[in-house]
């Protein structure tokens, strides 16, 4: 039974809202009593104060992989400073920034997908991505690597376009784009085999592909001008420790301590932790890839060579690093597995498949998703809760603070504390309130803390 054009859209229409609202539903629900205030938050909260009260822009972002690692660029930081100021610095300026990032994110890949494949072909991608329980709990973390999966789909449209148009301007954004997106954060470097095989398949001369690559790598420069002004002031010192990041070997190096983790973050895809069954999945992804690889043609073509490539090169980057990573560094699997998921089964017609299949997968993550929408302990609410608690017994007079916390606990206290002006005293000779974590009997319980006065 055919439908007619109209009753078609109608029914895409329905779809795309439907997901949309699942999609936000599983980030905004609650939000206000979900999101964190931790170390990453704190970080930038201070510096968005210090842009606003000493008009001093940071040159430097967030450090690569620890207090050795490399400075990325600051473009982040300037991101989010406009919610800071609607909400006059208060912390609470995360929730909408959360909301508009996300909001963002869901349209971005929506058009991305419609327009290089297809509204049937979109909507079972997003549909995962709406679901997948570990990533709906990364998008309600206002820190760095919430945008690697709009990087990822911008990369893509921009890839497309140069494809198909082969115009100087995509190349320029999408040099802007590979700065932009590695200054969120570093594992968007797993995507550059993929650009580079789109580029170089996109042009037939080789004047032509050398123009383009040079156009790319030009715009890219144009992203690090802060971190060349912080070196020339600071001896190139990032220069130093990001050579010395890929040439220092002081510690031993275990070439399998990144499986576990890989294993965890699959997790939504496998629905249980099992090593052998990520490598069965792994494996099938890559094999998938290379079959589509041979089997499509045009962009689709160059885009699983790439993906290919990436599912090659990642293993090998993450055993030469030798350490153990952490789950959110293999965010960027997400949409290339989903992808290559859909496209499998649409290629080869499985649809029924395909049903059975993410209807397993969306089920589950929407069960564990749905789960995972209570309220958790060390949140921005629970910490405003205590801090306003401390400001009722100190009543206006100066006390001493102390934090009996677990090592970083405290993370994001400090900020609120001189947000909302408590008069905190370092002499001894003022009276002592003390904030444990956990409570401990006789405290004033607000959440995971409690709060005593010292008589």
């Amino acid at each position: 039974m055919k439908h007619s054009p109209k009753l078609k859209s109608v029914l895409y229409f329905l779809f795309f809202l439907a997901i949309f609202f699942t999609y936000m539903f599983l980030r905004v629900d609650h939000m206000n009593q979900r999101i964190f205030f931790d170390w990453d938050q704190e970080r930038d909260a201070y510096q968005i104060q210090q842009i606003v009260q000493q008009h001093k822009l940071p040159l430097i972002g967030p450090r690569v992989v620890g207090p050795e690692g490399f400075f990325l660029p600051p473009y982040y930081t300037y991101i989010l400073t406009p919610f800071y100021l609607a909400s006059h610095l208060h912390p609470s300026a995360l929730i909408p920034f959360l909301i508009t990032a996300n909001a963002l994110f869901f349209l971005v890949a929506a058009y991305v997908l419609c327009s290089i494949w297809s509204i049937p072909f979109a909507l079972p991608v997003l549909l995962f991505l709406s679901t997948n329980f570990l990533q709906a709990g990364y998008d309600i973390i206002a820190w760095n690597p919430l945008f690697i999966p709009l990087s990822i789909f911008l990369t893509l449209f921009s890839l497309y376009r140069i494809h198909t148009y082969h115009l100087s301007r995509d190349l320029v954004l999408l040099g802007l784009l590979i700065g932009l997106s590695l200054s969120f954060h570093f594992q968007y470097v797993f995507l550059l085999p993929l650009i580079g095989i789109v580029l170089l398949r996109a042009y037939k001369k080789g004047k032509h592909k050398l123009t383009a690559f040079l156009i790319v790598i030009g715009a890219f420069l144009i992203t690090l001008l802060p971190l060349f002004i912080f070196d020339v002031r600071h001896q190139f010192i990032n220069t130093k420790l990001l050579l010395s990041f890929f040439t220092k070997h002081s510690e031993a190096k275990d070439i399998f301590a990144w499986i576990p983790v890989f294993t965890n973050s699959l997790e939504p895809l496998t629905i249980i932790k099992n090593t052998a069954l990520t490598w069965v999945l792994y494996g099938g992804t890559l094999c998938a890839s290379i079959f589509l690889a041979f089997r499509l043609k045009g962009f689709q073509k160059s885009l699983f060579i790439g993906m290919s490539a990436i599912y090659v090169i990642f293993p090998l980057c993450f055993a030469f690093y030798g350490k153990r990573p952490s789950e959110y560094y293999f965010m960027f699997y997400y949409p290339l597995f989903y992808l290559t998921l859909v496209e499998i089964f649409f290629t080869t017609k499985q649809y029924l498949i395909l049903v059975v299949i993410s209807s397993v997968l969306i089920v589950l993550n929407f069960q564990t998703s749905m789960s995972r929408l209570q309220t958790s302990g060390y949140t921005l609410s629970q910490k405003i809760q205590a801090v306003q608690q401390i400001k009722t017994l100190m009543n206006g007079q100066k006390h001493q603070l102390g934090f009996s916390f677990p090592p970083g606990r405290e993370d994001g206290f400090h900020y609120l504390i001189e947000y909302y002006q408590l008069p905190v005293a370092k002499e001894p000779e003022y009276p002592f309130i003390g904030i444990n974590n956990p409570p401990k009997t006789g405290d004033i319980v607000v959440g995971p803390y409690g709060i005593y006065k010292a008589k």
